[in-house]
């Protein structure tokens, strides 16, 4: 009767340690899936802005992070950014998350004959950005940035 009581106290151990691995695993597959459901760009704030308007998305292949939208300090807007992440899932959407060719992409103007809504987080994410300690990103140059995270497409 004892081995058959410790043999059933050794499967229910095994048991219970299969299914504490099994959902540890769970919880680090969901986990990992939720990491590439979301994919960083930074918003870069900068006095030094050599482009027209007020918005500039840049892609670069080799350089962390690859994706940066570059904003006028002090000119930018809520709708700016608005528009340049729009074009950033437009660009994400049709060449994928990660950039195969490095590339610079303007952002559309924010006209009165646009109708989009503002992103509800565009304005928190601007002043985020501008309370920032000055730094600097490679190949872009000295400012203030903060990492925002985009829905990832379903393009690799």
């Amino acid at each position: 009767m004892s081995q058959v009581s410790n043999r059933r106290r050794l499967v229910m151990i095994a048991l219970a340690a299969f299914l504490g691995v099994s959902a540890a695993s769970e919880r680090v597959i969901a986990q990992t899936r939720q990491m590439r459901s979301r994919v960083p760009a930074r918003v870069f704030v900068t006095d030094s802005f050599p482009y027209p308007g007020n918005a500039v998305v840049l892609r670069r292949r080799d350089t962390s992070p690859q994706d940066v939208i570059l904003m006028r300090s002090g000119a930018a807007q809520a709708s700016d950014l608005s528009e340049a992440v729009r074009t950033l899932l437009e660009i994400r959407a049709v060449a994928g998350d990660s950039a195969a060719v490095d590339g610079m992409f303007r952002s559309r103007s924010t006209s009165a004959t646009r109708t989009h809504t503002l992103l509800p987080w565009a304005e928190r994410v601007l002043r985020d950005a501008s309370a920032q300690k000055p730094d600097r990103v490679d190949h872009v140059g000295h400012g203030r940035s903060i990492t925002i995270w985009l829905p990832a497409t379903q393009n690799p």
